[in-house]
């Protein structure tokens, strides 16, 4: 197990990963040890983990937040993706990807469509075939409560005579305020969830957008969205496709127009970004709470 997890982390490099403890990625799986494969293991976890036959995770996480739920892949762009293939009347088959080699995956036909939350920059689209959008996301910094009065003026900011701003790798919105924000010490993150788990002393804010800085703000009320340029910068969301493929293309910019339209991406939008919805659920029967009455 060690050697999975903290030895997994020192191969690849990375000192943000590889065990559950403040200010590491929140990346973790959930197992149901009472599936058929983990028959007679319920003494051991640990050795039913390794040793046990292959088996679906029943919840992933990855930088504090839920990929698959019920071992369900759950977020917006899987509703979009789930809606996409009823109304062609296919079979999804969900395939992982590394964002680097995107168009060699899509040209060798690994799939038919990147479906992610991937913005349509200049820069992709001379090696990519992209959709409309479906979206846009907008510029933004998330930071403590205490300090939105400052965050909210780039006057103020710039008064400051330094502060920490953590940018996730390969940001589109980095070259949009740096500019503006010649005092920050820029600390470059693997995900958001180091942001929340760093000392506070460490980063003062989080670049963003701001409907991303949303959904992390329904996790940690005590944090803000602020936009604190006068513009707005926003960067268009689009889903990649293996092209050029005319009649799909017709066909998938018709589909986001009626998406659209119709309000299905509203809808999905509130309850993912937004977390309009959300309905809290009732922990299940515990001796230890219901009987004992040790924890609420």
């Amino acid at each position: 197990l060690e050697s999975a997890t903290l030895g997994g982390a020192a191969v690849l490099g990375r000192d943000d990963i590889g065990s559950l403890e403040p200010g590491m990625a929140a990346d973790f799986i959930a197992l149901d040890m009472s599936k058929l494969e983990y028959a007679g293991a319920q003494s051991d976890p640990v050795a039913a983990t390794l040793l046990a036959a292959p088996t679906t995770v029943s919840h992933n996480y990855v930088g504090g937040r839920a990929v698959v739920t019920d071992g369900e892949l759950v977020g917006l762009d899987i509703d979009m993706a789930h809606a996409l293939a009823g109304d062609m009347g296919v079979r999804i088959d969900f395939v992982p990807f590394r964002l680097p080699f995107l168009a060699e995956q899509l040209e060798d036909d690994h799939f038919d469509i990147a479906m992610s939350g991937l913005g349509a920059t200049g820069r992709r689209a001379t090696k990519l075939w992209f959709s409309q959008p479906y979206m846009n996301t907008t510029l933004a910094l998330v930071v403590r409560d205490y300090d939105s009065e400052v965050f909210s003026d780039i006057e103020k900011i710039k008064r400051l005579p330094s502060f920490g701003l953590g940018i996730l790798s390969g940001s589109f919105f980095r070259e949009q305020i740096l500019d503006s924000v010649p005092r920050a010490n820029i600390v470059e993150l693997w995900s958001v969830s180091q942001f929340f788990e760093s000392p506070p002393e460490h980063l003062d804010a989080l670049l963003t957008s701001a409907e991303g800085g949303s959904a992390w703000t329904l996790l940690h009320p005590e944090y803000q969205v602020v936009n604190p340029l006068p513009r707005r910068p926003r960067l268009p969301l689009a889903f990649p496709y293996g092209g050029p493929d005319p009649e799909f293309e017709n066909f998938l910019d018709a589909w986001i127009q009626e998406q659209i339209g119709t309000g299905t991406v509203d809808e999905f939008y509130d309850h993912w970004i937004l977390g309009k919805g959300a309905e809290a659920r009732e922990p299940r029967w515990s001796v230890i709470r219901d009987v004992l009455h040790w924890v609420d």
